[in-house]
C-alpha cells in the first residue's frame, strides 16, 4: 500500500507514520528517509527504525532512489518525511521549473529574440516545466513498482480560491487544509489522510 498523511504544523504527521509502520512492521525495523533535519530521531527510544538523512537539492530521483534503496534493503514498510519538499522544497519542482525558466528567458535575451523580460517569462513558462514534471512523472511510476509499505508525510497549509457572489462580488472561499504537493500525486496513491489542528494525531481521509 501507498499512504499519505498530509498534516498542518504540529498536528502529529511524524508520530502518526512511526505508529502506523509499526503496526505493519511488529518488532521488525523500518526504514525512515528524513529530510527535516533529523526530526524522526525524537522518537527513537518509541520506535525501531534505521534512519536515513535526505538532504538538498530534493529532486524527484533523490527520493525515487533513496525509496529503492531501503525497499531493496528488505524493509517491510518506509516512511518519507518529508515528501513535500520534492513540491516546494530546496531544488525542488517549483524551484527547478523557476530555474529552467530563468535560463530559458536569459538564453533569449542574450540572443536578443525580442520582447522583455515578462514577455519572454510568458513565452517560455510552459516549455519550463517539461523537465521537472518529467521526473515527478517517472519518481511516482518508480514508487508504485517498490515491495515495500511506502508511507510519505507531507506539511499540508490552509488554502483559499476565490469566486463571484450571486451579485458578481469577489468572495474568499476556505478550502481548507491541503498537503504542499502535486494535485495528481494523491490520486496515484492507495488512501489519502489530512490531519488538523482541531483534531491533532486522528486522520482524516481526504
Amino acid at each position: 500500500s501507498r499512504v499519505i498523511f498530509g498534516s498542518a504544523p504540529k498536528t502529529g504527521k511524524t508520530f502518526t507514520a512511526l505508529r502506523t509502520a509499526k503496526g505493519i512492521c511488529g518488532d521488525k525495523p523500518f526504514a525512515v528517509i528524513d529530510t527535516e533535519a533529523g526530526r524522526a530521531k525524537h522518537y527513537a527510544d518509541l520506535f525501531k527504525f534505521d534512519h536515513g538523512d535526505l538532504k538538498p537539492p530534493f529532486r524527484p530521483d533523490a527520493y525515487a532512489d533513496a525509496i529503492k534503496a531501503a525497499d531493496d534493503a528488505g524493509y517491510k514498510a518506509v516512511i518519507v518525511d518529508s515528501c513535500s519538499h520534492e513540491w516546494a522544497g530546496e531544488g525542488g519542482i517549483l524551484e527547478w521549473q523557476e530555474e529552467e525558466l530563468s535560463a530559458s528567458v536569459a538564453r533569449a535575451m542574450e540572443k536578443k529574440q525580442g520582447g522583455n523580460e515578462w514577455t519572454l517569462r510568458e513565452t517560455y513558462k510552459m516549455s519550463s516545466w517539461i523537465k521537472p514534471k518529467t521526473a515527478h512523472k517517472h519518481m511516482i511510476q518508480r514508487l508504485l513498482q517498490v515491495r515495500a509499505n511506502i508511507i510519505l508525510c507531507f506539511r499540508a497549509e490552509e488554502k483559499i480560491k476565490m469566486e463571484k457572489d450571486e451579485n458578481g462580488k469577489m468572495k474568499i472561499i476556505p478550502m481548507g487544509f491541503q498537503p504542499i504537493c502535486s494535485k495528481e500525486l494523491p490520486y496515484e496513491l492507495t488512501v489519502s489522510f489530512l490531519l488538523t489542528p482541531d483534531k491533532p494525531g486522528i486522520p482524516q481521509p481526504i
